[in-house]
């Protein structure tokens, strides 16, 4: 038990050391793309005209600005940290830090349901030190908070399949309530992991997954979602320049087109993107699939990382235009990784 507290106390040690260093060399930056810069305004907003996380705002809209898209939860903590302190970026990246270095907690702990703890630090590690992690794990946006809310609800779900504890489940259920409003295309999928671990815990008996506890721990967070969505589509509806995201284009924006679906260049280009940004290099990619051919019995991060394809499948312009649609799969890719380097 001793050692166990220890070594969790070193990965957030190796977090705080990954994330404070990036920060530090971001010190003085300005905010760069449109997105973080949107997320940036809308907390700007919130910090001097209180938070309404119902109605964001975003300053280049006009009057009187609204802009419905994710819930604004991360944009309503960095409101919080800002009237607190002060507007800085800083404060921003922290926040975002913090969720990375939460991540990296409960991914480690994650890894040690299913394997040796020696696998489980060099995932975490991996994970850490990822080019794209050390991009975007002191980035002022929304996927370090979805990131480790995704990790929540799959540790916190499996918990409650293996220990039936009512506890795990609530605490699944409200992280799962609170990220499927946020990004619906990535998190939604993750629920597959869980569907094949809860058959596997119950001797192979599909009618486990039918059990009303399970349908609702995916069932009520799909309906938050879509009551957010609802509520997006009714308020950017009534102006002009938040429009786009209630016409026929956001089909499109989200699902693709046809000549998209049918071309293998887009599939190619997007897995290389990706591949590219979590390795440095495409070729990472023949150490996740080395890593594949040798594990054994490990079907959880298996669907875990199948869940992703899924998705990039569905919303598949959506994973082209987005390197960061990759962020909430870097830990399954990283688990056959370590699996990989281990072997060798």
């Amino acid at each position: 038990m001793k050692k166990n507290i220890n070594i969790n106390i070193l990965v957030v040690l190796i977090s705080i050391i990954a994330v404070g260093f990036g920060i530090f060399l971001e010190i003085g930056n300005p905010v760069g793309d449109f997105r973080r810069s949107q997320v940036a305004s809308t907390a700007s907003l919130f910090a001097e005209e209180g938070i309404d996380i119902f109605y964001p705002k975003l300053n280049v809209m006009g009057d009187p600005g609204y802009f419905v898209l994710e819930f604004p939860i991360y944009q309503a903590l960095m409101a919080k940290l800002w009237n607190v302190f002060d507007m800085k970026d800083e404060w921003g990246k922290v926040l975002t830090g913090i969720f990375w270095i939460i991540s990296s907690l409960y991914l480690y702990n994650l890894c040690l349901i299913f394997t040796d703890k020696r696998t489980s630090l060099l995932t975490c590690f991996l994970f850490l030190f990822s080019p794209i992690s050390l991009l975007y794990s002191h980035d002022i946006g929304i996927e370090g908070l979805t990131l480790c809310l995704s990790i929540l609800f799959l540790y916190y779900g499996v918990k409650w399949i293996k220990s039936k504890n009512l506890l795990y489940y609530l605490l699944a259920l409200i992280f799962a309530c609170i990220c499927f409003p946020i990004k619906l295309p990535n998190i939604a999928p993750m629920y597959l992991p869980l569907c094949l671990y809860i058959y596997t815990k119950n001797n192979n008996r599909f009618s486990s997954i039918f059990s009303p506890l399970f349908i609702f721990l995916g069932l009520i967070p799909l309906t938050f979602a879509l009551i957010w969505q609802n509520h997006s589509d009714s308020v950017n509806s009534l102006y002009d320049l938040s429009a786009f995201h209630t016409s026929k284009g956001r089909f499109n924006w989200y699902f693709g087109t046809m000549q998209q679906r049918f071309n293998p260049l887009v599939y190619l280009i997007t897995l290389s993107k990706s591949l590219e940004n979590i390795f440095g290099s495409y070729y990472g990619g023949l150490l996740v699939l080395f890593g594949l051919v040798i594990t054994k019995r490990q079907h959880f991060f298996l669907f875990y990382l199948l869940s992703y394809l899924f998705g990039f499948f569905i919303f598949i312009n959506l994973h082209f235009t987005h390197i960061h649609y990759v962020i909430p799969f870097i830990p399954p890719i990283m688990y056959f990784t370590s699996h990989s380097l281990i072997f060798m």
